[in-house]
Formats: structure tokens, sequence, C-alpha cells
């Protein structure tokens, strides 16, 4: 499955995908993958890179040889997971759709780059831890001074007048 049997549409449809793929032989190595892989996994731009996947993604090697927990149409298996890329702060999810026939085996391994997700994630959990601190102060306050208000017409009433705040039941 090297660059030169990959049909001319093959290859066109493999360039034109926005996410990085990878194709895999059965032996694990790289036997194609797109501009976009090889922007994110830093390879050779002119896709000449031939190792072994473990080389670049042991998480995704690691799934190769794993009993694959989806049974999909045809002869495919696969996985979906997720996995910190490199020493960065990158979290790539990793899809692996293995086929194995008599005539072929091999993967394609697909990532999508999910950083800005997983950053916008904990942009709005900070968001929201704030708010409910936020919201407990408030309530806090909010009973406290119902407490004071009752404070006041209790010593209001014990001084012979009329109660002067409405307490909310």
């Amino acid at each position: 499955m090297s660059t030169k049997q990959l049909t001319p549409a093959t290859q066109i449809a493999l360039n034109s995908l926005g996410e990085p793929v990878l194709l895999i032989d059965g032996g694990g190595y790289v036997t194609n993958y797109n501009a976009t892989a090889a922007r994110l996994l830093q390879l050779n731009s002119d896709t000449s890179w031939r190792g072994h996947l473990n080389d670049i993604l042991p998480e995704a090697a690691a799934l190769l040889t794993t009993p694959p927990p989806l049974d999909l149409p045809g002869e495919l298996k696969g996985w979906s997971t997720t996995v910190a890329f490199s020493s960065d702060t990158r979290l790539l999810e990793i899809q692996v759709l293995i086929t194995t026939t008599p005539a072929q085996s091999g993967a394609v391994v697909s990532l999508r780059d999910i950083s800005a997700e997983a950053q916008a994630h904990e942009t709005l959990l900070s968001a929201y831890r704030e708010l409910e601190t936020f919201n407990q102060m408030s309530v806090g306050r909010e009973l406290r001074m119902i407490e004071l208000k009752r404070e006041i017409n209790a010593l209001l009433v014990a001084a012979g007048e009329p109660a002067k705040h409405e307490i909310p039941e």
C-alpha cells in the first residue's frame, strides 16, 4: 500500500481530507499519509516518511495489537480514544480502523486535534466554578439579610413598635 500502489483517485481523496490520516500496513508501518498529518506529526511534507506507527504515535500503535472493541461492517474493526500527544499540551482523538482479509491487512488511523475543545472546556468549567462561588456568596448574603430583618422586627415588636420589614417565607 505504498504511495505508488494507491490509485490516483485514492491519493487525491487522501490528500483532500481535512483531518490528519495515516495509512498503515499489516506490520504497523506507515505507508502513506496526507499533508495535514505531516503538519500535525511533524513528518516529511512530501509524505515520504515510512517508519513504524509506534515511532510517532505509540498510543495508536498499541491500539493495533489490542482486541478491537467495535465490530464494524464487513472486515473492519475499530477503536476511538483520546490521548495526550507528545510532551506538549495537545490532545488528539485517535480513531483506528483495521481490516484483515486474506488479500490485505492494514489500518487507517485518523487523528483530530481536540486541544481547542479541551481548552474551551477548561475555560467554561472555570467560569462555572466562579459563578457557583458567586452564587453561594449571594445566597449566603441574602440568608444573612433575612436573619437581620427578623432580628430587627423582633426588637421593634419587643419595643412596642410595629415590624418594619417584610420577610419572605
